[in-house]
């Protein structure tokens, strides 16, 4: 598994749903998300292979990345004045993207 392609898929998709999701503040939403990839890369990546090498169930895959939603501050959108209900939209698509693309890598 090409753990560097994983994270540039997932700032494609992240990308697309930022202009879809929050329009004028999408380059706010990557920078934050990129910010947040950066912050949970190695337990992602830890994850990623413990899932991949059934050392970890998918329902725990899931349940890790989605209790690390609280690191994901979005400070620039904060600042950029994004609505806080549209924040957490896009931190829970984020979410979801990052969990879809991993569960869709393991056969």
């Amino acid at each position: 598994m090409d753990f560097e392609a994983l994270l540039r898929e997932i700032e494609r998709e992240v990308a697309a749903a930022a202009r879809e999701a929050l329009g004028s503040h999408a380059r706010a939403a990557v920078r934050d998300s990129r910010e947040f990839l950066l912050r949970i890369r190695a337990d992602l990546e830890r994850w990623t292979r413990m899932v991949a090498d059934g050392r970890m169930s998918e329902q725990d895959f899931r349940s890790l990345v989605e209790g690390s939603k609280g690191v994901a501050e979005m400070h620039v959108l904060k600042r950029r004045g994004a609505a806080q209900a549209a924040i957490g939209k896009f931190q829970d698509r984020v979410i979801a993207i990052i969990i879809g693309r991993v569960l869709a890598l393991i056969p």
